[in-house]
C-alpha cells in the first residue's frame, strides 16, 4: 500500500503485522515511510532509530558468528 502512495492505510496493518510477528526492517522501513508521507515526522524519526538499531544489531550478530 506504501508504493500505492495510501500512506495513510498502511500504518494501522504495518503495526498490527509487527505486533504479531515481531519487529523486521521491511516492517519498520514501510511505517517510517508511511508516518513520513502523513506528516508524523517526529514518529517516522523513531521507527527510522529503531529500523538501525535492529539492523546494526543483525549485523553484530552475524560478524560473531563468522569467527
Amino acid at each position: 500500500m506504501s508504493n500505492l502512495k495510501r500512506h495513510d492505510e498502511t500504518i494501522a496493518p504495518a503495526l498490527l503485522y509487527m505486533e504479531r510477528h515481531g519487529e523486521d526492517l521491511t516492517m519498520l522501513d514501510v511505517v517510517k515511510v508511511a508516518l513520513y508521507y502523513t506528516g508524523k515526522i517526529s514518529e517516522a524519526i523513531r521507527f527510522g532509530q529503531r529500523a538501525l538499531d535492529l539492523h546494526d544489531a543483525e549485523a553484530a550478530a552475524m560478524h560473531r558468528w563468522s569467527f
